[in-house]
């Protein structure tokens, strides 16, 4: 039985190397970002406003697939745009603002990934507070949290010299996050 092309992607997204991961992400990018982008903009939002939704769609995507959580009955393509428009549609909803869109070309999105979209928010603001961590602590959480590594694996893609070393970085990196997130009373608000 011959896989269809979107079989193949979440195949490689499941167990392909990094490399092959990043080269099935950026096609992802480069199939759909351009009709999210139009829709978008179509509908009361900027370029950045695509850029943040269809992110935010693709990170969805990815850890639903990497994790086995998904079984598509339609195309990648439409799940995506079905992601980024509830996306967009609550957002809209969070600035009061109403968006005129009609229901072509979207399926309906299974409770269990809802419960993802709405942590979106706070995704969205744990990724930023990651990226002013640095590079080191960016590789260290990720390693652990998306890709699931032992603390002995991440000592050696990282160089560390031990397991340990490894578990030392992770804490003083979750100790500095949560010191950043104590400063702002905004970011304690969306974290909570």
């Amino acid at each position: 039985m011959n896989k269809t092309s979107d079989e193949v992607k979440m195949e490689l997204l499941r167990t392909g190397s990094n490399l092959e991961r990043d080269q099935v992400l950026k096609s992802l990018y480069r199939e759909h970002y351009r009709v999210i982008s139009i829709f978008v903009k179509k509908n009361k939002g900027t370029a950045d406003d695509a850029a943040d939704i269809f992110q935010d769609a693709i990170f969805i995507f990815y850890e639903k697939v990497r994790f086995k959580k998904l079984e598509l009955s339609c195309s990648i393509g439409t799940y995506l745009y079905s992601v980024c428009r509830y996306l967009w549609l609550n957002r809209l909803r969070s600035r009061k603002e109403v968006a005129d869109i009609d229901d072509q070309g979207t399926i309906s999105i299974p409770p269990e990934t809802l419960s993802i979209l709405d942590t979106s928010e706070r995704n969205q603001t744990l990724a930023k507070l990651v990226e002013h961590l640095g590079k080191g602590c960016k590789r260290v959480l990720y390693y652990f949290y998306f890709d699931r590594l032992k603390m002995a694996e991440i000592a050696i893609r990282m160089g560390l010299s031990s397991e340990q070393a490894a578990k030392n970085k992770k804490a003083d990196c979750i100790k500095r996050l949560k010191k950043m997130i104590l400063k702002s009373s905004v970011l304690k608000e969306i974290l909570k």
